[in-house]
């Protein structure tokens, strides 16, 4: 099998990556980048069959129509990479640059005497845009280190290639080979690894939906069950204290029937910011279903939680939703007889229960008597 069916074959694979990567983005317009990556992958099949075409009259506009398209592909790459991964880039001026980068291609128009300064200025493009693509890749976790290992090779061999043509420019003729079948190579392994990321991508997205209540971005039920469980199993073997604190806004059907549900979800959003925002780092904090939310607080003691429940108070007070509301929280903390973090969560339930029944808009320690407007807790 001679060399042009051979990039012919690798270049019908690197197009069924670029379908793939096109049908990915129509089915999931949500994640930024394959559209650019499917382009990209196109731009580097077009140049690679483009540039087999040395012969004839058009020859050196052939070559140099190559040279730009796998240019060009690989600014594609960059810029999907560059979403994918949360920036905005500009993609004309990337284009332009990349572009400008290979002009003096226009000016070689003898392919024998110049093709080692247009494979040394070629490479050098090429492996800048790899080590970007590395860059802003290697970042990420999973398949995303992946690609980024591969791009980091890649740029490895568009600089050694170049080196090579300078240092041996009458011997090139294996290099060349070997260069363009890694590159075909390239678009092949790279396209299987994107999809892998978008994938990804979708496998945690998916994740955060399962464990994310929509309306406030915080935990929900099953987000903060799966938090807690493994914190709480660790401080069994550190035996460090724990609180759990119940918080429910009062009177809040009001807000529903008097406003709206529209108006309710906003009161419920506003509030979760706010109390999301005088938290510890640390603490895990959910709605816990309706206006109800909770909070593990780890290597805190009962004290500590009950200024943590004042705290939140007076921070909803002096940051008011609109129409104004207040909190009811109940307070629990381990103990040497808390059997777990279910014992925890319902001792902290009971106590909100002593917190709506004593007047609301106060803080109720389990165990404790309630005083009006104060955290309690018990001695």
């Amino acid at each position: 099998m001679d060399g042009k069916t051979l990039i012919f074959i690798l270049s019908l694979l690197i197009a069924l990556n670029a379908a793939i990567l096109l049908l990915l983005s129509r089915m999931h317009g949500e994640i930024p980048g394959p559209r650019d990556w499917a382009c990209g992958a196109a731009c580097l099949t077009a140049g690679v069959l483009v540039g087999t075409q040395t012969d004839g009259r058009f020859a050196v506009a052939a070559v140099t129509a190559a040279n730009w398209l796998v240019v060009v592909g690989y600014a594609l790459i960059f810029i999907g990479v560059q979403r994918f991964a949360g920036f905005k880039p500009r993609a004309g001026s990337i284009v332009l640059i990349a572009s400008l980068s290979v002009a003096p291609v226009l000016a070689m128009t003898d392919l024998a005497a110049h093709a080692v300064a247009r494979g040394v200025l070629v490479g050098a493009v090429m492996g800048c845009f790899s080590v970007a693509i590395a860059a802003t890749l290697v970042g990420g976790g999973g398949i995303q280190r992946v690609t980024a290992g591969v791009f980091a090779i890649n740029a490895v061999m568009d600089f050694g290639y170049g080196a090579w043509l300078i240092s041996a420019p009458a011997d090139d003729g294996w290099a060349t080979t070997a260069f363009l079948v890694w590159t075909i190579m390239l678009a092949f392994v790279t396209g299987a690894a994107l999809a892998l990321m978008v994938s990804e991508r979708l496998r945690d997205e998916l994740d955060r939906q399962a464990s994310h209540d929509p309306l406030t971005d915080s935990l929900n039920r099953r987000g903060f069950d799966l938090v807690a469980d493994k914190l709480f199993a660790s401080r069994i073997q550190a035996m460090h204290p724990f609180s759990v604190l119940m918080i429910d806004l009062d009177h809040f059907k009001n807000v529903n029937d008097g406003h709206g549900h529209e108006v309710g979800d906003r009161v419920l959003t506003h509030v979760a910011r706010t109390l999301s925002l005088h938290l510890r780092a640390e603490d895990v904090f959910a709605r816990w279903g309706g206006e109800e939310f909770i909070v593990l607080m780890p290597n805190c003691d009962a004290f500590q939680a009950a200024e943590a429940a004042q705290r939140l108070r007076m921070a909803l007070a002096l940051n008011p939703s609109e129409p104004r509301v207040t909190v009811s929280i109940g307070i629990a903390s381990s103990d040497g007889e808390t059997s777990g973090l279910t014992d925890l969560k319902r001792r902290a339930d009971g106590a909100l229960y002593e917190a709506k029944a004593s007047g609301r808009d106060r803080a109720v320690a389990a165990g404790a008597t309630a005083r009006p407007g104060q955290a309690v807790w018990a001695e």
